[in-house]
């Protein structure tokens, strides 16, 4: 997981990644900015995304291979990143959208998840919503 230094008021992120064939550490290196009128769960919930988006990133030859389906990418980074971050009721929530993502999106791949097929599934759930 990334660590996060606060310095004065802004946090600065770095993640180990391993290293390279050189035997040279990859790092990756983040720095966030909190801004005034942000309550202290707020900054909690923002320095919780932006590690989340590093551990992704260190995970980045598999995460975003083309070949990966939505559903392998839910499993292996998504799930990971949420059911440690929030309240009982925020999960649950999520569940629900899986629930209604995987069927639809699951066996896509994740190259080939493109505005146009996320349209016409908000499309389905609006004419599902009407009963038309």
């Amino acid at each position: 997981m990334a660590s996060a230094t606060l310095r004065g008021d802004t946090y600065y992120f770095r993640q180990y990644a391993g290293t390279d064939k050189n035997g040279k550490q990859i790092m990756f290196y983040d720095k966030w900015t909190i801004e005034p009128d942000m309550t202290p769960a707020q900054i909690k919930k923002k320095v919780a995304s932006i590690k989340a988006e590093l551990e992704v990133k260190r995970n980045s030859d598999s995460a975003y291979d083309g070949n990966m389906t939505f559903q392998t990418y839910v499993e292996k980074y998504w799930v990971k990143s949420i059911k440690s971050d929030n309240k009982h009721n925020t999960n649950r929530r999520y569940n629900g959208l899986l629930m209604r993502l995987l069927p639809y999106f699951g066996k896509m791949k994740l190259s080939h998840i493109k505005p146009l097929q996320v349209r016409a599934f908000i499309d389905e759930l609006r004419e599902a919503k009407s009963g038309t």
